[in-house]
């Protein structure tokens, strides 16, 4: 982690080597923290700030997994908790390289944080990861919408362990719109009805960052469904309320989560 510190300006070289002078690490709550504060930065100021921002606190987890995977095993509940960290903090990287049509890398990434939260064992972070990447996918353009769908196909084993839950319905969130782009608009519609109730109401119990998987989910996917149907009548009822729900524009919702 050392090398090439130079390259970061002598204030936050100078900072990372007394961080590693120091014997002590980060807590889960530490780590949350800090995800929190990226998520806040991630809504309010330019990708390319809180891309560099997010790295260097990657660079920093990283380096805690491997000294927590030497100390105590990767299956410690410690070590655990700094796999969540590193989901949550890979996502946002992600998501911010979407901002900034860096869309090969930012796939790489989202392997990367599915990866990171099958490892925590967290069910729940592990749909909310899955779901914002298919979004993505979906919404940044990354992807055809037929690859969307078998890639929210393969998260059917995990959703099958909380069926009815508000992460399975994150799943199915994306997978309506996947449906609407694809013409299977009565499929759309129905999967849209069926999991209307648990994005209006629930959110995402997982141990960090649920707040990323909670902003205006149910307006904008209602003006994304019926507009690709044609019934322009409900889009614009749908696109009066997503409005009313929220100060911020329907696309910025969508690269919000």
């Amino acid at each position: 982690m050392a090398a090439g510190l130079g390259a970061l300006g002598p204030s936050e070289a100078l900072r990372q080597l007394i961080d590693l002078s120091i014997p002590s690490t980060r807590s889960a709550a530490d780590w949350e923290l800090a995800c929190a504060d990226h998520l806040y930065a991630l809504r309010r100021r330019p990708p390319t700030q809180v891309q560099a921002d997010i790295h260097l606190d990657l660079m920093a987890v990283v380096h805690q997994v491997q000294q927590s995977i030497a100390q105590i095993g990767p299956d410690h509940a410690h070590t655990r908790d700094l796999y969540r960290a590193l989901a949550a903090l890979a996502t946002l990287h992600a998501n911010v390289l979407t901002r900034l049509a860096q869309h090969g890398a930012a796939l790489r990434w989202w392997r990367t944080a599915c990866h990171a939260a099958d490892a925590s064992g967290d069910l729940y972070l592990q749909l909310g990861v899955r779901s914002t990447e298919a979004g993505h996918g979906i919404d940044g353009g990354q992807r055809d919408p037929e690859t969307v769908l078998r890639l929210l196909s393969s998260a059917a084993p995990l959703v099958e362990k909380v069926p009815g839950s508000y992460g399975a319905a994150l799943i199915d969130y994306t997978r309506c719109k996947a449906l609407a782009m694809v013409g299977r608009h009565d499929e759309a519609r129905a999967t849209l009805e069926r999991i209307s109730e648990r994005l209006s109401t629930g959110h995402l119990p997982a141990s960090i960052m649920a707040d990323y998987w909670r902003l205006g989910q149910l307006p904008y996917a209602r003006v994304w469904v019926y507009s690709a149907a044609g019934d322009m009548a409900k889009a614009s009822e749908a696109r009066v309320r997503s409005s009313e729900t929220t100060p911020i524009t329907s696309t910025r919702l969508s690269r919000a989560c």
